[in-house]
């Protein structure tokens, strides 16, 4: 979703979101039309579930992108799992480091905040 819809109310949003899959419910309308007589239940199956875990990725990666930046209290909670040794150590926070998460419905990219701490030579993504 563009940071223009951002003013939008919840409904709104849902309403854009949902718009960007009407093409492909209408493609899978059309493609197991009642003429088409060779179809299986299988195929149906499978072609709705593919696109329900393709709708449920965009809306998991919506989600994220409008999460807010870490919070000081999260930073702290990384520094301390980082170790000991980051608890007097400098951090480095670099923003948008690409990330991939693994999902029952299959993976997402996306950028977010990645704390570095160099004297404990780790590196965390803070919780959310």
């Amino acid at each position: 979703m563009s940071p223009a819809n951002e003013g939008l109310s919840a409904e709104q949003q849902a309403d854009v979101f949902l718009s960007q899959f009407k093409p492909c419910i209408v493609e899978m309308i059309q493609r197991y039309d009642a003429s088409n007589r060779a179809v299986r239940f299988d195929d149906i199956e499978a072609d709705a579930a593919s696109r329900g875990d393709s709708v449920a990725r965009e809306l998991m990666l919506l989600m994220l992108k409008r999460q807010g930046k870490a919070t000081p209290t999260e930073i702290e909670q990384a520094r301390s799992s980082a170790g000991p040794s980051s608890e007097r150590s400098n951090m480095t926070r670099i923003y948008g480091k690409p990330r991939k998460l693994k999902t029952v419905r299959g993976a997402i990219e996306y950028k977010r905040d990645y704390l570095y701490f160099p004297d404990a030579h780790k590196g965390i993504f803070p919780p959310r």
